[in-house]
């Protein structure tokens, strides 16, 4: 072999033994190798930020900022211990310094983090990642897929706004699904507790509270926290074959408030306190988990009234003053019972968030009830009242489909009671002559913001001009496009 082919020949061994760059290493390489703000970089490029609301939008800047800090919790020594029951389960084995991967069952197997490049041997990913037939980081772009997907699922619209409580919701088999739901989700369920259902093999995670979405819309009694994307190596710290085990371990057992602190704080009666709500409010806001209310923030629950432009919530018999921007925008539901986070402010409640009603827009069908009450019959499967004068057109789409817009009014539990409709979605049949704008022609799709008290005439807005429609000049019925995700009528029933 002459020096030239020996030189080259060095050269591609050199080539094949050095590292891949940022740019050709998937994202999966970049977690085995620990290289975490590469990996932060690639993660964003698949994430449409803007189209997230502030919640989810939230979360997912918190795990980008955690890959950037090298995987590390924005406070020292603020992480939470979770338990990760993998009885359905696969974890990914990492390579060790050696490029060697070992056993679950290997002696010191947890104890040797200085072997893995990504800091433990094991990686957890949902199984909508984990069992994708595609390369590593054309899987990358499920993630922001199924938030667009189970916003609509919920009734949202996913491609104009992705909704962190519809995509829990839907995570715990909420609306048209089931619990199976969760195989198809891009978060990770653990718990603040082994649970005999999920187990054994149980994990112990120690993970920073800025990566956990405590499930205060999920079933109470799996004390459910969602992790985003992925459970990395270094996260993962302990295999326990039991319950009993876990609950032995020396990070599970001591100075861990999470193990026996309920779902719901019943002490104070109905409506309980969603202790995982005061949780989650706590982590997006950027406060400690801990202790739960640290502003003595309460939620009230009660009916609204009015006196010139004061606002009031009637609660449990008392009149209860609400004061700030939010509290006015109270004013229009005089009647309704809202349910509203407030800080005491002297006598007065200054309000920091309405939690009831939310502004939605949804495909419910139309019913009557045995009082031949016209009602909305939403598919996460609510039954509910409806006011606002767009609903003097619903006796004319009986036992039909529809979309709405408006302000969902809901219980303690999520559960939609009335709803407060500011428009119905519907197409013009025939040609209609506009007061501004150009003439509708049919198939034109407009918004109904006004129907007459006979209910025979509605005010119609369509690309920013305005007029007068009769009624019969009118489809109300959803399209199928607007129904992603439903079968028809035969969903609902009466």
């Amino acid at each position: 072999m002459n020096r030239t082919s020996l030189r080259l020949g060095l050269c591609a061994l050199a080539l094949l033994a050095a590292p891949a760059t940022a740019q050709d290493a998937n994202f999966k390489e970049l977690i085995e190798q620990g290289r975490y703000p590469e990996l932060a970089d690639k993660l964003e490029q698949h994430l449409e930020l803007d189209r997230y609301d502030d919640r989810l939008r939230a979360y997912v800047q918190m795990n980008l900022d955690y890959l950037r800090r090298g995987a590390r919790p924005k406070t020292p020594g603020s992480e939470i211990i979770l338990v990760r029951g993998a009885k359905n389960d696969r974890l990914y084995q990492m390579p060790n310094a050696a490029g060697k991967k070992k056993k679950d069952d290997a002696p010191g197997l947890f104890d040797e983090p200085e072997t893995y490049p990504s800091g433990g041997p094991r990686l957890m990913l949902p199984n909508r990642i984990r069992y994708a037939r595609r390369s590593w980081d054309a899987r990358l772009p499920l993630i922001d897929r199924y938030f667009r997907e189970a916003t609509s699922l919920l009734g949202g619209d996913g491609d104009a706004l992705r909704e962190l409580e519809k995509i829990i919701e839907h995570h715990k088999g909420g609306g048209l699904g089931t619990s199976a739901n969760s195989t198809k989700s891009v978060l990770i369920s653990a718990s603040t507790r082994p649970l005999w259902a999920f187990g054994p093999p149980y994990y112990i995670i120690k993970i920073a509270p800025e990566r956990c979405i405590f499930n205060y819309k999920g079933l109470s009694g799996e004390f459910e926290v969602l992790i985003p994307f992925w459970i990395l190596p270094h996260e993962i710290v302990y295999r326990a074959d039991s319950r009993e085990e876990v609950e032995n371990h020396p990070l599970y057992r001591d100075g861990n408030p999470f193990k026996d602190l309920e779902f719901y704080d019943t002490s104070a009666g109905y409506p309980y306190v969603n202790n995982w709500e005061l949780i989650e409010d706590n982590i997006r806001h950027g406060r400690p988990a801990l202790p739960l209310n640290p502003d003595g923030i309460r939620v009230l629950a009660g009916t609204v009234s009015t006196s010139g432009s004061k606002v009031y919530v009637h609660e449990d018999g008392d009149e209860l003053r609400l004061t700030g921007s939010l509290a006015r925008s109270l004013r229009k539901f005089r009647g309704l019972e809202v349910r509203v986070k407030a800080k005491p402010d002297g006598d007065d409640f200054e309000v920091t968030e309405v939690l009831s009603p939310v502004e939605t827009t949804l495909v419910a069908e139309v019913i009557k009830d045995w009082d031949d009450e016209i009602k909305l019959y939403t598919n996460s499967g609510d039954t509910a009242t409806v006011s606002g004068t767009p609903s003097r057109a619903l006796p004319r789409v009986l036992d039909r489909l529809i979309e709405v817009e408006g302000y969902a009014f809901t219980d303690s539990y999520g559960d939609v009671e009335h709803i407060y409709l500011s428009a119905i979605r519907a197409k013009a049949t025939s040609s209609v002559d506009m007061r501004v704008g150009d003439e509708l022609a049919p198939g034109d799709a407009v918004r109904i913001t006004y129907v007459s008290r006979s209910g025979r005439s509605a005010i119609v807005k369509h690309e920013g001009g305005w007029g007068w429609a009769r009624l019969d000049e009118l489809d109300l019925t959803a399209a199928p496009a607007s129904a992603s995700g439903l079968v028809g009528s035969a969903a609902f029933g009466n």
